[in-house]
């Protein structure tokens, strides 16, 4: 075996009048969530919102059935609907129906890549590939995540278009429409692109819909690095909370730098079978837990917070200890002083065997499964990226 390490230097709902697309996806299709479930969920649609949103014989719900979201897209359209239309709905209540959205009518993780800097609460994030005709006429006022991270047929933009139009009746001198027809080009050729660019239907919610999603049980390594505090890693064991899938109980035992050892427990919901968020208090500080699993279940990346402050955060990488299964995960620090004998640590899994730094002297001092600490003198003819590896080949 031989690892090798690279070092490693809301969305808004419209509920304005206008008509629905022709068809709802019916949450039957979708595999992952059981009748029973599908049946709590439409109760839950019935009771808290079908007094503004119809119900249709085949199960769908005016506006809600034809769009798409994140978690917080869909909590975000409850706090508006609480805020702007005197909903009243329980906490309880509130919560079930955003995993029921999520799970049914959520994003796959094909869909989210590349703006999940807006969900994990990323500071100072400059938005990188933005259409220069969505930039001027919707990123003006939010982020262009906030646009990405929906799906809708072009008939439902236009209804988003008409909500904006109605909730914000200045909103044409907000958006500069002295330089252009602001609403017969948002309610057109910017409503068409929407529609083809970010659809209801697409080829990888489709199969995320198909593919099972992983129970994410067991122990995961775990490793980050807090600015301005260190680094991180452990280990974290999750087992099942009671008998509702995607609810989790989470054992934390962590070693902070300097050696500071922290055990905490935590709790997490899994939402569209990736979207780990969960909550977790350490050293006294409440942490808040916003990451994505792969398709296979066994890795999971994002950020870990401080509740109240998110800028004040580390970016996490997690990987499930499978036995067998071999890897480094980081490599602290990622680079060695020329001459000079580094105190390295080389965090991972199921971690055996011979440890090399090409190009540098290496002695062990402390090895185990997950984490061996040695110490490492460069020589001077070494410069750059190298090799690390544990194991033979």
């Amino acid at each position: 075996m031989k690892l090798k390490n690279i070092l490693l230097v809301v969305v808004i709902l419209s509920v304005g009048v206008a008509a629905c697309s022709k068809k709802a996806e019916k949450p039957a299709s979708v595999s992952n969530v059981s009748p029973a479930e599908i049946k709590a969920g439409r109760a839950l649609i019935s009771d808290n919102c079908s007094g503004c949103h119809a119900a249709a014989q085949d199960g769908s719900f005016s506006r809600i059935s034809f769009i798409r979201k994140t978690p917080e897209g869909w909590d975000m359209n409850i706090a508006r609907m609480m805020n702007f239309h005197g909903l009243e709905i329980a906490p309880k209540d509130r919560r079930g129906l955003v995993k029921f959205l999520s799970d049914t009518r959520g994003l796959a993780p094909a869909e989210t890549t590349g703006r999940r800097a807006i969900l994990e609460r990323k500071p100072n994030v400059i938005e990188q590939n933005v259409d220069p005709d969505l930039r001027v006429m919707c990123a003006r006022c939010h982020s262009y995540a906030r646009i990405a991270l929906q799906r809708r047929d072009t008939p439902e933009w236009r209804n988003l278009v008409n909500m904006h139009l109605g909730q914000w009746a200045s909103i044409e001198y907000q958006m500069l429409a002295r330089e252009r027809d602001w609403r017969a080009d948002a309610l057109g050729p910017v409503s068409t692109k929407l529609g083809k660019m970010y659809p209801l239907k697409t080829v990888a919610w489709a199969k995320w819909q198909k593919t099972k999603w992983k129970d994410l049980s067991g122990s995961w390594r775990i490793v980050g690095h807090w600015p301005g505090k260190g680094n991180i890693d452990g280990v974290m064991t999750v087992t099942p909370r009671g008998t509702v899938p995607g609810k989790y109980q989470a054992v934390y035992k962590l070693v902070f730098t300097g050696g500071q050892k922290v055990t905490a427990t935590g709790k997490s919901i899994v939402y569209t079978g990736y979207e780990w968020r969960g909550g977790v208090t350490l050293a006294g500080r409440k942490f808040r837990q916003i990451w994505a699993a792969t398709k296979d279940g066994n890795r999971m990346t994002g950020r870990m917070f401080v509740k109240d402050h998110s800028e004040d955060g580390m970016e996490i990488s997690a990987r499930r200890i499978v036995p067998g299964q071999s890897a480094i995960m980081n490599i602290v620090p990622a680079a060695l002083k020329v001459g000079v004998a580094t105190r390295v640590v080389i965090n991972g899994i199921n971690l055996s065997g011979k440890v090399a730094i090409a190009g540098a002297g290496v002695t062990v001092t402390s090895l185990s499964a997950n984490r061996i600490v040695l110490t490492a003198t460069a020589a001077g003819t070494t410069t750059g990226l190298v090799t690390v590896s544990v194991g033979k080949d």
